[in-house]
């Protein structure tokens, strides 16, 4: 019975020892089912602590889920993967840029996705181990605005800045912890 159950597994399921895949599954679910983001104290029982989690990765599952066709289950570890995929071209990037100008630029570049695999724990255990999924999509954001920061300071031109602008509006609405009230609350001295 155990091997044709392991061989009845769908590869693309998310494989996690962690418990917040199932609390991201739920919201994920509930925003694909009924189109709308968690609101109200009747949903409270059901979703726990995702009825005041940031949604916007959970958005990103769902309406691929439904671009496709597909409950979001059996897009969420390719869409994981995808935005891990584009956190190491953007650190690549990154690398790039600030490295001088040549040609074996290109080449020493590619060290630093690389290096990310070294703490195996952050980069893949993110998401094979503990699959924090709105932190790798949020991540991901962080250095596309960073990136897009760098490459437009480097050639002066506002589509980068509108990138990088629209980037943040993307870690704001992904980040894994409520960032608006803090940021809101700094500059007022309440937070210490």
């Amino acid at each position: 019975i155990l091997p044709r159950a392991i061989n009845s597994v769908d590869p693309l399921l998310p494989v996690t020892d962690g418990p917040d895949l199932v609390h991201h599954l739920q919201l994920i679910h509930l925003i694909q089912r009924t189109h709308r983001l968690a609101h109200g104290p009747a949903l409270v029982p059901y979703l726990l602590e995702m009825t005041s989690y940031t949604p916007g990765s959970h958005l990103v599952a769902a309406s691929v889920g439904d671009w496709l066709r597909v409950d979001a289950l059996r897009v969420l570890l390719p869409v994981t993967a995808v935005f891990v995929a584009v956190k190491a071209a953007l650190v690549y990037v990154l690398a790039l840029r600030a490295l001088p100008a040549g040609r074996a630029s290109a080449l020493h570049a590619l060290a630093a996705p690389v290096l990310l695999l070294v703490p195996a724990a952050y980069t893949l255990g993110s998401f094979f181990q503990f699959y924090f999924y709105a932190q790798v999509v949020s991540e991901t954001f962080a250095l596309a605005m960073v990136a897009a920061a760098v490459i437009g300071a480097g050639t002066g031109e506002a589509r980068w800045l509108w990138l990088a602008a629209a980037s943040g509006v993307g870690v704001v609405l992904s980040w894994p912890v409520w960032i608006v009230p803090a940021g809101r609350a700094a500059p007022l001295g309440e937070v210490s």
